[in-house]
């Protein structure tokens, strides 16, 4: 028979039981080092590479929950589009006909960190306090614009992308609810456009454009006190969101 002899420091004392008063095995085992939990504005350490369609989705979702702005933006090719829904936001679709790279990052940068608008006067926005996305009905097919290159280029539909963020705003809080279909357009990293930084590998993918489909009753706006149900709903989209959070 194989006898073991364990280091003190492993040796779990007959009178500790697993409870928060006792430390843990694993917290003095350096072949087990705790995973970074994330937060402060980075995912957590196990949030996988976008280094297949999968785990681009993953990256893509953990990155906004969790305002990883650098993460988030380096998912998106140096060429990438974001098309505004004609159905929920047709006035913006006219407006922002090229939304690119830098106003998502924009855009973005503003919800995830806060800004002062453009408003007259100007109003300060505070950042989001809690982004939580679930991404439902997930498919991955191939790209209608390269029937021949399914190894490079893929179409992910999201039959579903349900969020909701809130924003502080006074004592109040307002949370924005989205439930409606997108549409990204995916590229192998070496077929994509990309930014400086950005690696041109076949085992990098990376998101070229984003259709928002949502409809007229994609994302509510809902304006609640801290302690009180909500006072207000306000039918909105993603898209107008992302107008929102722009200037």
């Amino acid at each position: 028979m194989l006898s073991c002899v364990f280091p003190a420091s492993l040796v779990v004392p007959p009178s500790c039981s697993r409870s928060r008063s006792c430390p843990s095995s694993d917290a003095a085992n350096p072949f087990n080092p705790p995973i970074d939990p994330g937060g402060d504005g980075h995912v957590p350490g196990d949030t996988p590479l976008n280094d297949s369609p999968q785990n681009l989705m993953l990256r893509f979702e953990k990155s906004y929950e969790f305002q990883d702005l650098p993460t988030y933006i380096n998912l998106l090719t140096s060429d990438f589009r974001y098309t505004f829904s004609a159905d929920s936001d047709l006035e913006l679709v006219n407006r922002y006909p090229n939304w690119g790279r830098d106003d998502e990052e924009e855009s973005t940068k503003h919800l995830f960190e806060g800004f002062t608008n453009s408003a007259s006067p100007p109003v300060v926005v505070p950042a989001a306090s809690r982004i939580e996305m679930t991404l439902t009905g997930v498919q991955y097919l191939g790209d209608y614009q390269h029937p021949d290159s399914a190894s490079h280029y893929q179409k992910v539909v999201v039959q579903n992308v349900g969020m909701e963020i809130d924003v502080p705003a006074g004592t109040a809080i307002t949370t924005y609810q989205i439930s409606a279909r997108h549409e990204f357009y995916i590229v192998r990293g070496d077929a994509a456009v990309l930014a400086a930084g950005q690696e041109a590998r076949t085992d990098r993918w990376y998101i070229r454009r984003w259709d928002d489909l949502s409809t007229s009753t994609a994302l509510i706006g809902r304006t609640a006190s801290i302690n009180a149900d909500a006072v207000k709903q306000t039918p909105v989209s993603w898209g107008s969101l992302k107008n929102s959070f722009y200037k």
